[in-house]
C-alpha cells in the first residue's frame, strides 16, 4: 500500500505489521500448546518425537520467535468496553511464511479476530477458491499447502 497505512474500523494498522503479515501464506489458529504439538508431529526437527508420529512426509520448519498482539475490536460487557486481543507468532513451513494466531484477551471473540484477518490479509489457496485460514485439528490442509508448493519449487528447479 504505497505511503499508505491501512485501516480496520477506523484503525491505523503498522506499516511494518501490515508489510510482514501480506508475507502470509496460511494462518493458523493455535495456542502455543498446540503449536508446540504440532511442531512435535510435523517438523523435521522434532527428532525426539519421530517414533510416535511415523506416518506422513514432514516439514522443513524455521521458527520465527518475534511475534505482536493487537486490539482488534472491543465488544460491549456489563457497561465495560472490553478489548478483543490477537497474538501472532510465525514460523516458515517449506519455505512458506505462516501465521499461528490466536485470542489472549478476557474476552475472546474468534470470528471478529477472523473477520479482521480476512478483510486485511485477505489470503486464498487451491487456486484461489478457499482462504488459507485452519485451526490446529485442521492443520493438515496446511502442512499440505506447504508440501505442494516444496514440491512445484523442485520440479521447477529440476527443469531448467
Amino acid at each position: 500500500m504505497d505511503n499508505e497505512l491501512r485501516k480496520y474500523k477506523g484503525k491505523i494498522i503498522d506499516k511494518e505489521l501490515d508489510e510482514r503479515m501480506s508475507r502470509v501464506k496460511f494462518f493458523i489458529e493455535a495456542d502455543s500448546f498446540a503449536q508446540h504439538e504440532l511442531w512435535a508431529k510435523w517438523a523435521k526437527q522434532a527428532i525426539k518425537f519421530r517414533d510416535k508420529y511415523p506416518d506422513h512426509e514432514l516439514l522443513d520448519w524455521e521458527q520465527d520467535y518475534s511475534g505482536f498482539s493487537l486490539t482488534v475490536d472491543h465488544i460491549k460487557y456489563k457497561r465495560e468496553n472490553l478489548p478483543i486481543v490477537v497474538a501472532c507468532s510465525f514460523a516458515t513451513l517449506n519455505g512458506q511464511y505462516v501465521c499461528f494466531y490466536e485470542g489472549v484477551s478476557l474476552l475472546v471473540h474468534n470470528g471478529i479476530i477472523e473477520d479482521f484477518l480476512q478483510k486485511n490479509w485477505p489470503v486464498k489457496y487451491d487456486k484461489g477458491t478457499r482462504f488459507a485460514f485452519t485451526n490446529a485439528s485442521n492443520f493438515h490442509h496446511c502442512a499440505h499447502f506447504c508440501l505442494k508448493e516444496r514440491n512445484k519449487r523442485i520440479k521447477l528447479a529440476t527443469h531448467d
